[in-house]
């Protein structure tokens, strides 16, 4: 960006806290230090915030001398390349993109605070930015709260009463609940920009259910309630809807059924090999109809007629969009993935089987059916 933006941005986070460092002969950097232990940098039209933690420690020791300097221009720097702990989205109110020039800027800083209440009760409810809670062990932790720029919810958590120096960030928290069981909560931003947690007992996500509060166990065993909602001067950007996956093809061997909720799916089985005896080129195929590679570490295809036959995907297992990878029965073929069960004998039903696909929290997301097992939708 330009000096004038840079200057102008970096003044609206950070006022005085804040200078200007210039990287080449047309592009500014802005920095601010705040007063609660936070780097901003103001650089490639979006602000990098660095706090807690080796890549705080990182863009502190970097920006040392600038932070003592005299100068706003010190020539010219390379940012290392460290991850912020968050990216925060701003936008351009007017902005004249010929000239480079803005008449007013916003900066949306999406963050979120809890409301505590003592024993559910409201009337004696207080805002805070963190939560003090009890880990399934009994140890007491602290957690900030906060919203990616992808929409996403992440918690950041510091052991022994908030030693944020040891923090690490993570998508949920662990926390004792009113009668002392052991549950695990993430956020999400619903449509509407509201956050509603999803609460699974012992993490068992099977079984979990949506709220707008949290009933936990603060350090001194006490009983609280907490909602959150989205800080005064900030602004919660829903995440856009995800688009609707690609219809499902019809199979070419019209015996087959198939049915799914998710963008990866069963999109064909050979459950007759070719190899004599062994039927080892028998094979499951997997394909993402999505827009985008999906993760499938800890998915599994199982059959519903055996306990026996069942294949997990290592971790790391990533299928691009609109590709697909198969499991062989005993052959590996590194084109399609190099899946194989690894079974000396043959795995599939020649006269009917039903294979399931669950995901890495063992929800079932896909079903293929043929022969005799089949049914139609």
């Amino acid at each position: 960006m330009n000096k004038e933006i840079a200057k102008k941005l970096t003044d609206i986070v950070a006022g005085e806290g804040s200078k200007l460092w210039q990287i080449d002969d047309n592009n500014w950097v802005g920095v601010a230090w705040t007063g609660d232990g936070r780097i901003l940098i103001l650089h490639e039209d979006k602000i990098c915030e660095y706090s807690g933690g080796a890549a705080w420690d990182e863009m502190d020791a970097f920006l040392e001398p600038l932070r003592e300097g005299d100068s706003d221009e010190g020539g010219s720097i390379h940012l290392p390349a460290v991850t912020p702990s968050k990216v925060i989205k701003w936008k351009l109110a007017s902005s004249n993109t010929q000239n480079q020039t803005i008449s007013s800027a916003q900066v949306e800083s999406q963050e979120l605070i809890f409301i505590h209440a003592p024993n559910g009760d409201w009337s004696k409810s207080h805002d805070d930015t963190i939560i003090n809670y009890e880990t399934w062990d009994g140890t007491n932790w602290t957690a900030k709260i906060k919203v990616n720029a992808d929409g996403s919810v992440i918690f950041t958590h510091a052991p022994n009463g908030g030693n944020w120096s040891k923090s690490h960030d993570d998508t949920i928290i662990n926390y004792k609940t009113w009668d002392e069981t052991n549950w695990t909560a993430k956020a999400k931003v619903n449509s509407n920009g509201s956050v509603i947690f999803t609460h699974a007992p012992n993490g068992d996500w099977s079984k979990s259910h949506d709220d707008t509060i949290i009933n936990y166990k603060t350090w001194g065993g006490t009983n609280w309630t907490a909602k959150v909602k989205v800080k005064s001067g900030s602004s919660v950007i829903p995440p856009a809807p995800a688009p609707e996956p690609a219809p499902l093809p019809t199979p070419v061997d019209p015996d087959i059924i198939i049915t799914a909720i998710a963008d990866v799916y069963i999109s064909n089985l050979v459950y007759k090999g070719q190899v004599k005896r062994t039927q080892s080129d028998e094979y499951v195929e997997l394909t993402n109809r999505g827009n985008k590679a999906a993760d499938i570490s800890n998915w599994k295809v199982t059959s519903a007629g055996s306990t026996k036959q069942w294949f997990v995907f290592p971790a790391g297992s990533i299928l691009d969009a609109g590709k697909s990878c198969r499991v062989y029965t005993n052959e590996v073929h590194p084109e399609t993935g190099g899946f194989s069960f690894g079974s000396k004998t043959a795995i599939w039903n020649d006269a009917g089987d039903e294979l399931n696909l669950f995901d890495a929290t063992a929800k079932k997301v896909a079903t293929l059916a043929y022969g005799k097992t089949r049914k139609k939708p």
